[in-house]
């Protein structure tokens, strides 16, 4: 049923975006109907409005053609045309919708409750700089001397910053890291040595997770810093993963010392093998992202998830 045109000029506008929404699913739904697979793909190609894309995402009858596999190389093209590279395992409409909300949230400066809930729809999506500014906003929370909740938001912090690591391999475990590493300076700072010692080695062990995947992680280290290379996250201290892990040995020697060097290599090497047979493919890619919570992937329902669809 086509919506009810109003008298009111005001909502013209609103009444004729509503006609396309509906007349672009229409058009989905009579060719699925009819098990026209091509005539649903052309209806998406040649859809101008990437806001109906957006609005119709949640329909499951139009989210299997979105992500047809015969489309991958349209989504792969449009992505590329906002200088971001396709991504090893997250499928290039996610990413597209993900910087969708992203760009929307970077457009209202101050923090407010409209531009967190943006931040947070592009996070579902995997937005590698969403959940990064959220994570920074957690940590401006952690070092505001008047929260005393110190431990929740830690615990908050080191969950969006592993999701991170497992879903942008180097570039993740960089800034899980630093998080560690900040962690460990409050420890420190509260002369805590022993949890200390402990959040300085996983910030060693995941710097050397980070430099196992560097061959992996072309694309996202692309993304994560505008096509400028790791020399582009001089801001957080780390340009050269070695001169990093020299760096962090050096400055705390007593936690660090060669054993514990010995258990972070270890470590290390168990996390990236199992990341290094997901990005390959050799892994199960759709429970990987199911347990990494990126939207329309189900845990329970794997056969169904979106790399399922040919």
């Amino acid at each position: 049923m086509l919506p009810q045109k109003t008298t009111s000029h005001h909502t013209d506008k609103r009444y004729f975006k509503k006609l396309r929404l509906v007349n672009f699913k229409m058009r989905i739904y009579n060719a699925h109907g009819l098990n026209r697979i091509n005539d649903a793909l052309e209806a998406i190609k040649s859809q101008p409005d990437f806001k109906i894309i957006i609005e119709l995402i949640d329909d499951p009858i139009v989210r299997q053609y979105l992500y047809h596999e015969d489309l991958r190389e349209f989504w792969d093209k449009i992505l590329r045309a906002k200088d971001l590279q396709p991504h090893p395992i997250i499928h290039s409409l996610h990413l597209c919708i993900g910087y969708y909300f992203y760009n929307k949230a970077c457009r209202i400066r101050e923090k407010c409750e409209k531009k967190t809930q943006l931040l947070l729809k592009a996070e579902e999506y995997g937005c590698f700089d969403a959940i990064l500014e959220l994570n920074d906003n957690l940590y401006d929370e952690f070092c505001d001397p008047k929260n005393t909740d110190k431990n929740l938001i830690m615990k908050q912090m080191l969950a969006r910053m592993t999701r991170l690591a497992n879903l942008h391999a180097t570039p993740g475990f960089i800034h899980l890291a630093k998080i560690c590493l900040h962690i460990g300076n409050y420890w420190k700072s509260i002369n805590n040595s022993n949890a200390a010692s402990t959040s300085y080695a996983m910030a060693l062990q995941h710097l050397y997770t980070a430099k196992k995947l560097l061959p992996y992680s072309e694309a996202t280290i692309n993304n994560a810093y505008s096509g400028q290379g790791l020399a582009a996250s001089n801001k957080w201290g780390i340009d050269n993963i070695d001169t990093a892990i020299k760096s962090l040995v050096e400055a705390y020697p007593c936690s660090l010392d060669q054993a514990t060097i010995a258990r972070a290599q270890k470590g290390a090497d168990f996390a990236a093998s199992a990341l290094i047979s997901i990005f390959r493919g050799t892994g199960d890619v759709n429970q990987h992202l199911a347990t990494h919570t990126l939207a329309h992937y189900e845990q329970q329902q794997p056969v169904g998830s979106l790399r399922a669809i040919t």
